[in-house]
């Protein structure tokens, strides 16, 4: 693994060697020409990218973003209007929301 670095005074960019470690289940990199950290086992940059990816987000995360595309007053108005005037604007919406994004 490097990293780059450029000065922006003198325009010249340089790469540092890097190197991760496993330590006490935290990923831990930095520069090559440092000792190892205290228990830390080398891993490959690989190793370290898959420890460091976020989880996927859960159905019900991805549908609370979608319900808070709207906020609770718009919401209360579409609630509103639908039963003022008969329609059913709210609930399609939150049914297509619900079809896109199906219980597990």
């Amino acid at each position: 693994m490097h990293r780059k670095e450029l000065n922006l005074a003198t325009g010249v960019q340089v790469e540092i060697a890097q190197q991760a470690y496993l330590v006490a289940r935290l990923v831990v990199v930095q520069d090559a020409d440092l000792p190892a950290p205290d228990g830390g086992e080398a891993i490959d940059a690989g190793r370290a990218a898959e420890l460091t990816k976020p989880p996927e987000p859960t159905y019900k995360e991805l549908r609370a973003a979608e319900y808070n595309l709207k906020s609770t007053g718009e919401q209360f108005a579409m609630q509103y209007d639908d039963a003022k005037f008969g329609t059913t604007t709210w609930v399609d919406w939150q049914d297509e929301i619900k079809a896109a994004i199906p219980k597990p």
